[in-house]
């Protein structure tokens, strides 16, 4: 079973929604089959979900408090959503909330038996994922091609997106959407910053997914990140464990990679949205423009209950917009105000339970880059699997922190069949 959940994982990271419409699986699409509304690896974690607590003892999931409450708390809402005639578009449960759980729930199993084991292999998965993904982002910006054309949900259809110049051309790699690789892409940078990997393939790992992210042509990430390695670099140089000569050579080397990041964007082209557009153009304005609903719709309108995709629909057309690009206020117009807060107590309560064996920096240094990025688009609405990522990570590059027994994942006192 614990191949399966490698198996698992691998397809989680690799098959994006373009990928999976590529292949004939119409995630996303409102005229598919209910079974590929959610992503395949939703079904895998639920057949090892329903492997777990067939194991001995009964009570498999007492580790998992917050991970049943998350559970009863979908419950209560879907009921809710029910109730009050707003039962379309369920898939955001599986794919955006339940997912992550039943990959939390799996991880607390495999490596309360085998620690050590479990995080080294998926950490081979990570970086085999950031470097296949980088590399295909690159190679498409390259030849100016993206191997698995866009899927438009809305339209129920796969339309092929033309570009009117070169500097406006997106790699979709793996996740799809451009700004999905570049949040995924995103977290494991971020983990890599702050593991114990070797400085040379630290920072080696960290410019591939840089390049990778300007060929997704991620406006916000190409800038946040520039902000995110200053406040790393900073952090290294006033580590007074950190030695003279290695604060010199990484000054050097952040100089290096300055020079060499603007002479690819500059002389190449590549990220080119970032200079051939306002920052706040169309996309840019769209993201603040949503919040003129609250001109026609006051917050006590959502407090207790959300709304239909149909009228959210309607809601983000009565502003001039065709979409909301932004996954808090999807939750509290689908969900409620209510409903959204408690979910992210319950989660806060997940991350902090896996960020246990950072130290504050670390945990403030990935929570930022995760929850900045995330943020500027409505990913984590969408089925991105952003969390599912960031659990991953922090999973495997933690290892080495603290052992994975007493305080975060207790050992199981039964053997575990492979």
């Amino acid at each position: 079973m614990r191949n399966i959940f490698y198996i698992t994982t691998l397809l989680l990271l690799t098959l994006g929604p373009t990928v999976l419409n590529y292949l004939g699986w119409k995630i996303g699409f409102s005229n598919g089959p209910f079974y590929q509304k959610s992503y395949p690896a939703f079904w895998l974690l639920m057949l090892l979900f329903s492997w777990i607590l067939t194991q001995k003892p009964k009570s498999t999931l007492r580790y998992n408090r917050t991970e049943v409450n998350i559970f009863a708390l979908c419950i209560i809402i879907i009921l809710t959503m029910t109730a009050l005639g707003y039962d379309s578009g369920l898939s955001i449960f599986s794919n955006s909330i339940l997912l992550p759980v039943l990959l939390s729930i799996s991880l607390t199993y495999f490596i309360a038996y085998k620690p050590t084991r479990t995080t080294t292999d998926i950490k081979t998965i990570l970086l085999g994922f950031l470097i296949l993904n980088s590399g295909l982002a690159i190679a498409e910006r390259v030849l100016h091609t993206n191997f698995f054309p866009f899927t438009l949900a809305l339209q129920d259809e796969t339309v092929s997106i033309e570009y009117e110049s070169i500097a406006e051309f997106r790699s979709t790699a793996l996740m799809g959407h451009p700004l999905s690789n570049a949040l995924c892409t995103t977290v494991i940078m971020s983990f890599i910053l702050i593991s114990e990997l070797p400085e040379k393939k630290k920072y080696a790992l960290w410019l591939l997914g840089y390049v990778a992210i300007l060929c997704f042509n991620a406006r916000s990430s190409i800038l946040a990140w520039g902000g995110f390695a200053g406040i790393y670099i900073m952090n290294r140089l006033w580590d007074r464990q950190y030695s003279v000569s290695k604060k010199i050579w990484l000054i050097a080397l952040g100089a290096i990679g300055l020079l060499a990041i603007l002479y690819l964007i500059f002389n190449t082209g590549i990220g080119g949205r970032l200079l051939s557009m306002e920052l706040f153009d169309n996309s840019g304005t769209s993201r603040l423009r949503i919040f003129e609903i609250f001109d026609y719709y006051s917050f006590g309108s959502f407090l207790f209950g959300g709304v239909s995709p149909e009228t959210m629909y309607i809601m983000a057309n009565t502003v001039g917009l065709g979409h909301i690009e932004n996954y808090w206020l999807i939750y509290i117009f689908r969900f409620g105000i209510i409903y959204t807060v408690i979910l992210t107590i319950l989660f806060y309560n997940l991350f902090k339970r896996y960020l246990t064996p950072y130290n504050k920096f670390q945990k403030i240094f990935v929570v930022l880059c995760f929850l900045l990025i995330s943020s500027t688009n409505n990913s984590l609405a969408m089925g991105v699997p952003a969390i599912s990522v960031f659990l991953l990570c922090a999973v495997a590059f933690g290892d080495s922190n603290m052992e994975y027994s007493g305080e975060i994942y207790e050992p199981t006192p039964y053997p575990l069949q492979n």
